[in-house]
This record gives structure tokens, C-alpha cells and sequence, in this order.
């Protein structure tokens, strides 16, 4: 078997990471149970892919959508 050329990984890579998105998303929508653990990992990927110069207006819209998880997050905490 042959490995898969870059250009493929990449777009699995994106792929997998827009479903692990698309998860957490739906998860913290749906009001279930822990759904701050979940909401206080993805904000941090979202602000980083929205600010890199490839984000699509879905990215942001995605931040947007779950712009009240931003009350969760400890700006003091210095961890």
C-alpha cells in the first residue's frame, strides 16, 4: 500500500476537524449534560481558524453561535 499524498491528508485532516467542530457545536446546542467541557476546548480552535487568513464566513459564524460559552472561560486563571 502507498502512502497518501499531502494534499489528501490535509483534506481528511480538515475534514476530521470540521466534524469534531460540528460535534462539539451540537453538543453545546443541545444543552446536555457536561456540555461546558466540551465548549471550553472548541473556542480556542474556533478563534485561531477564524483568525488565520483561510476562514470562511462559516467559521465565524460558527465562533458566533456559541459566542455565550465565552462566559465559561476563566480570563484570570493563570494556567
Amino acid at each position: 500500500s502507498t502512502a497518501d499524498p499531502p494534499s489528501k491528508t490535509r483534506k481528511q485532516s480538515k475534514q476530521t476537524l470540521s466534524s469534531i467542530f460540528a460535534m462539539c457545536e451540537t453538543y453545546w446546542h443541545g444543552h446536555f449534560e457536561d456540555r461546558e467541557q466540551f465548549v471550553t476546548q472548541l473556542i480556542p480552535l474556533l478563534l485561531i481558524k477564524c483568525l488565520d487568513v483561510t476562514a470562511q464566513k462559516a467559521d465565524i459564524k460558527r465562533l458566533h453561535s456559541i459566542r455565550d460559552a465565552l462566559n465559561l472561560l476563566d480570563f484570570e486563571d493563570e494556567e
